[in-house]
């Protein structure tokens, strides 16, 4: 049987592939009468030829447009959202999102060129939290006050129009997928502001880069995404269930998680373990090496449960004389 992190794998290239060059083979946007659909995952509007639309995408571009019509055209995109969401979670991030999918892949270069990662500090975790927030609150205070007639951030409609696409780096990554080198560092020069934009998105991608080859599902940790998913995580029919009496603290799901979630290690009581931080990308799982102490929950079913077999086959461990050699990072 393959191991969970090779169908995590298979899906984000399947889903890559889709996301990404299925409309380059002629597939149009998928649509359903003037409804298009919206992914709760990075679909990006700057990729020519998309088949879909992302959530914060639609979420810019309406309120930025909607105040006429008082935001009734969200309420479609929110319910598709809301329907995925609650079926997945974030596993939306860890199984399906191209960005996501290229900071594995940077992982595993990285692995493969035995390089360490960095762990964040605490204080490092809470400041990705905050700046998380802040682009949140940013974009869509921007985009209400460029769909609010007469207010003055009206006056800024073509200079901040999508205000967290102009500085995703996404901007410069999708449109380099697609084959278009020279926009990666193209800015544009309509004005001072829109340059500034531009800057902003280089430095974006450039941030991504330097940070996805050092340090494991940065960008997932302050992407406005996560904080939408992230709810859905408590209520999602996707899930990661603990048998707090099998675990024995030995800290490998803690050592292995991506984007280093406590709550796994911690709760001893709870079965559902879903803070909003957790990707869903069950290395836990796969790493846990107490039989049925962790395992997959969809609605009321479990399944694929820790064992130990699974551990030494997720694991670079030799087991010689009776004695195991700690596990090392694998993505």
């Amino acid at each position: 049987m393959l191991k969970i992190t090779r169908w995590k794998l298979v899906s984000q290239i399947v889903f890559f592939l889709i996301i990404v060059y299925l409309g380059y083979l002629g597939v149009r946007m998928i649509q359903w009468h003037n409804f298009i659909l919206v992914l709760p995952t990075l679909s990006c509007h700057f990729l020519d030829q998309r088949v879909a639309n992302c959530f914060i995408y639609v979420v810019q571009d309406l309120l930025g447009s909607g105040w006429k019509t008082r935001y009734v055209t969200l309420i479609l995109p929110v319910i598709c959202f809301l329907i995925l969401g609650l079926i997945f979670g974030r596993a939306w991030c860890s199984w399906v999102c191209p960005i996501g999918f290229i900071q594995d892949m940077f992982s595993r270069i990285r692995k493969y060129l035995n390089f360490g990662y960095y762990p964040l500090s605490d204080n490092l975790k809470q400041t990705s939290v905050s700046v998380k927030w802040f682009l949140i609150l940013a974009l869509i205070f921007i985009s209400i006050g460029i769909g609010i007639p007469n207010f003055f951030m009206r006056a800024y409609q073509y200079d901040l129009i999508l205000p967290f696409c102009q500085i995703c780096p996404g901007k410069q990554i999708y449109p380099m997928l697609g084959g278009r080198i020279n926009q990666v560092l193209k800015v544009d020069t309509i004005s001072t502001l829109t340059m500034v934009m531009g800057y902003l998105a280089i430095i974006s991608f450039i941030f991504y880069v330097v940070t996805t080859a050092f340090i494991r599902r940065l960008w997932c940790r302050i992407c406005p995404i996560a904080i939408f998913l992230g709810y859905m995580n408590k209520i999602s029919f996707l899930t990661l269930r603990k048998d707090g009496k099998r675990c024995t603290k030995c800290g490998i799901c803690l050592r292995s998680c991506p984007v280093q979630v406590k709550e796994v290690y911690e709760e001893k009581e709870k079965e559902r373990i879903d803070p909003s931080t957790c990707i869903l990308c069950y290395r836990c799982v796969e790493m846990c090496p107490e039989k049925d102490a962790l395992k997959i929950g969809f609605l009321k079913y479990s399944f694929w449960p820790s064992t130990f077999t699974r551990f030494l086959k997720s694991t670079a461990i030799k087991i010689t004389k009776g004695k195991r050699r700690d596990p090392v990072e694998q993505h």
